[in-house]
């Protein structure tokens, strides 16, 4: 995990929930007319296969086998 998940995950869960590029530009601190919430912090844009975290199992741990 890095910093940017910390800004990253709630910019995509406000698109999934519909919030305009200028809500979610105050409610993440960028500049009034940014558009780094759309090209830098959307993940809606990641295929689940090329993120890293979709290989992690919930709770951190498998049961062995």
């Amino acid at each position: 995990m890095r910093a940017h998940s910390l800004r990253a995950g709630p910019n995509t869960d406000m698109i999934a929930a519909g919030v305009p590029l200028r809500g979610r530009n105050r409610r993440g601190r960028w500049a009034e007319g940014s558009t780094t919430a759309d090209t830098v912090y959307d993940r809606t844009l990641i295929k689940p296969e090329d993120d890293p975290l979709s290989k992690v199992p919930l709770g951190g741990h498998t049961d062995p086998a």
